[in-house]
């Protein structure tokens, strides 16, 4: 069997490669969630503060509100159809 330097086969390298990728491709996954997120929250804010003249303490106990339902929804404590249905 082939062997690279340090005693690692083709296999294992083919798979630490496959499973690196995999990763890198979940974490841009991620961070796009985030960044659209942070951005969509930003406007959120904007508009509580504009037209419905929410001050600073309203809207970070708004923030800090909305990061715990999201961490909900990431940790699958609820999803959004439980979500959509309890808001009809």
């Amino acid at each position: 069997m082939f062997r690279y330097k340090g005693g690692t086969s083709i296999g294992k390298k083919m798979k630490a490669e496959r499973v690196y990728k995999e990763e890198m491709a979940r974490i841009a996954k991620s961070d796009t969630t985030v960044f659209l997120v942070e951005r969509f929250l930003a406007l959120v804010v904007e508009t509580l503060k504009d037209e419905f003249g929410f001050g600073p303490v309203r809207l970070e106990r708004f923030k800090k509100r909305l990061e715990l339902k999201l961490d909900c929804i990431t940790l699958d404590y609820v999803n959004w159809s439980d979500i959509l249905k309890e808001n009809d």
